[in-house]
């Protein structure tokens, strides 16, 4: 895959209005209401946190160790130099990790900024920790990062660029000060080295967060660190990419490829000196030869790397998007720990962003929580090439990718979806697409999904969708174009969560139980049923969706009655195609929260142009007429009426 560049000359872009207006996102927008597909698997917060001694560094006038999580916020991972990018976007960067630990297949754990800090705090998948919207914030009963360092004595300072970051979304816990401010980063770096000042002796973690990259904040030290002149980025290289984007692109898809790749790259170089400037700073202090450094990102970018359909507004530019192509989560993860010299190379078997945080605590010498899923860096290199996969998902639209580090595939619901922040359509793109990347790194031609190394990784994106939905009847459905519907009546108003809302389903519950029609759809569609009863007695009526089948591939008769067991799929054989009816194991669920003072949290999202008064054109299904009456079966059986 090749970082989007500029092909030939430069594109002229209008004068700026206002010449020292700070830079700030402003292409996406967020809607309500929401329906979240389902809540993840979580361990109960049992981790038993029991201090440690950390043996002091060399300085005593400062902190005895510091790890610092430098995080940089929507870094592609081929625009650096570290990945071979041939532009000097990241000098410094090379240099300081030349002697470090360089992650080559790094995959973020989603496609936007929410889940995959998420992620990074809980090293837990979106599946598991279920943070899929603007509104929910960390369950309170999976331990994260901070919490299990302050335990053990560390004192874990912050500063953030706010926004999906606000503390509020509970990534403060644990930490002594924790700050959010949309400002640049070399105000960050600042801020940092104050908070570092007055940290006094002891170990300290600092997580360090920037917009810049996110925003094309372009400076001046950026542009002619990367280009030698600030003429690439046009006549208004100071203003904000939203405010002229706003005032219309009359711009090829060619120029403005060229003129926002510009952007970027000054952005990251801006991003660089800034983090030179942090390196020279903790060297002054005497703090750089105990200072550990895990330098990342939470997504990539699209920056037109590929056609712009005709039947809808992507993939051209952004990342809360359903196709989790790699330039949209494959991001840089290095590391340099001067107290462990064995940290160094690269590693070529896939990591992913749940290994964030197992690699501080290794870094302390603390052993992971129970309820996290990720490695240490350390030990995925030890162990050398080995059969690892890594996922990433694109909430709310229930896509999914698979790694395996040489091979890739992608799964989606195959219908055309709106874009869940603006409203706007986006491209159908096939619900299924496997990639050979060591042949084929950008992409570009899809092949068979009937090789083993695909049918393996199909298996596991399935067994990772039912993850999300642990004690439910699932039902995929793959309608054949014409009208699906299903009615479900329980003891109790059973929950149901889609995982992919298609735009055409509508959903009624009354007295008579629960309706849902999925419209003509091309595509599959997950349906979870979770019952809230005891008694666990559901009846089912399946019409229009063809044939259904159980996880085993058997056709289900139509009519028949089952036990929870009979239709329990653990996750061992793949799952046939067309619709299939199954169960889930259940697991201990973490408790769905939303986010306090949403109102605040709302402004500083619309500084950073996330949010828009625009209604959804995503909500919530519309109401159609009353399904029937169904009879219900014993306690612990599903009765299944089947019209094909």
């Amino acid at each position: 895959m090749e970082c989007p560049r500029p092909r030939h000359g430069t594109a002229k872009v209008p004068r700026a209005r206002r010449p020292h207006a700070r830079p700030r996102a402003g292409f996406l927008r967020v809607t309500t209401p929401w329906i979240v597909a389902g809540a993840g698997l979580a361990a109960a917060f049992v981790f038993v946190l029991l201090p440690r001694q950390i043996a002091r560094g060399a300085n005593s006038d400062g902190p005895t160790r510091l790890f610092v999580l430098f995080d940089v916020d929507m870094l592609r991972a081929d625009c650096l130099t570290p990945y071979g990018y041939p532009r000097a976007t990241a000098p410094n960067l090379q240099r300081i990790f030349s002697d470090g630990l360089v992650a080559n297949r790094a995959v973020a754990s989603s496609g936007w900024t929410l889940p995959t800090h998420a992620s990074i705090f809980t090293s837990q998948t979106v599946a598991q920790h279920g943070v899929r919207s603007p509104i929910q914030r960390l369950p309170r009963d999976i331990p994260v990062l901070g919490e299990i360092l302050s335990a053990h004595g560390i004192r874990c300072l912050a500063v953030t660029g706010g926004g999906y970051l606000d503390g509020r979304y509970g990534f403060n816990r644990g930490f002594e000060k924790y700050s959010g401010l949309l400002e640049p980063v070399a105000d960050a770096v600042s801020r940092s080295l104050e908070l570092i000042n007055g940290a006094g002796d002891g170990p300290v973690f600092l997580f360090l967060h920037t917009w810049q990259v996110h925003n094309y904040a372009a400076t001046e030290r950026g542009a002619l660190g990367a280009f030698g002149a600030t003429a690439p980025l046009g006549d208004a290289w100071n203003e904000p990419v939203s405010t002229i984007m706003k005032r219309g692109s009359p711009y090829s898809e060619v120029q403005r490829a060229i003129w926002l790749s510009a952007r970027y790259d000054a952005a990251i170089r801006e991003t660089d000196e800034a983090l030179a400037d942090f390196e020279n700073g903790l060297r002054a202090r005497g703090l750089w030869v105990s200072t550990a450094l895990l330098f990342t990102s939470d997504h990539g970018e699209e920056i037109y790397d590929r056609p712009v359909s005709t039947h809808g507004s992507a993939p051209c530019r952004g990342h809360t998007l359903p196709y989790l192509y790699e330039e949209a989560v494959r991001i840089p993860l290095l590391l340099r720990v001067p107290w462990r010299p064995e940290l160094r190379g690269r590693i070529d078997a896939p990591v992913s962003s749940v290994d964030i945080a197992p690699t501080v605590l290794d870094a302390f010498d603390i052993p992971s929580a129970p309820s996290m899923v990720g490695l240490p860096l350390g030990r995925i290199a030890s162990a050398g090439p080995r059969e690892r996969a890594v996922v990433s998902e694109a909430p709310p639209y229930g896509a999914v990718a698979v790694f395996d580090g040489g091979h890739k595939v992608i799964t989606r619901p195959g219908f055309r979806q709106k874009q869940w922040e603006t409203g706007d359509w986006l491209d159908v793109l096939p619900a299924r697409e496997c990639f050979d990347l060591a042949a084929d790194p950008g992409e570009r031609t899809a092949i068979s999904c009937e090789a083993p190394w695909a049918r393996e990784l199909l298996t596991r994106a399935n067994r990772y969708i039912a993850s999300s939905f642990p004690g439910a009847l699932m039902l995929r459905a793959e309608p054949l174009g014409h009208p699906c519907t299903i009615d479900i009546r329980a003891a109790g108003p059973p929950d149901i969560d889609f995982f992919g809302m298609p735009p055409g389903a509508r959903s009624k519950h009354s007295k008579l139980g629960d309706h849902v029609e999925l419209g003509g759809l091309q595509g599959p569609v997950w349906i979870a049923v979770q019952p809230r009863d005891g008694d666990r007695s559901i009846a089912l009526s399946i019409s229009g969706c063809g044939t259904v089948q159980s996880a085993a591939g058997k056709q289900m008769p139509r009519t028949s009655e089952v036990a929870w067991s009979e239709v329990l799929w653990r996750g061992a054989n793949e799952l046939p195609r067309g619709t299939i009816l199954f169960s889930v194991a259940p697991e201990q669920l973490p408790a769905r929260e939303e986010v306090g003072h949403w109102k605040e949290i709302q402004a500083q999202l619309r500084s950073l142009g996330y949010l828009s008064a625009r209604p959804s054109q995503t909500s919530k299904p519309r109401s159609p007429a009353p399904g029937k009456m169904l009879s219900l079966p014993p306690a612990g059986r599903i009765r299944i009426a089947i019209t094909p």
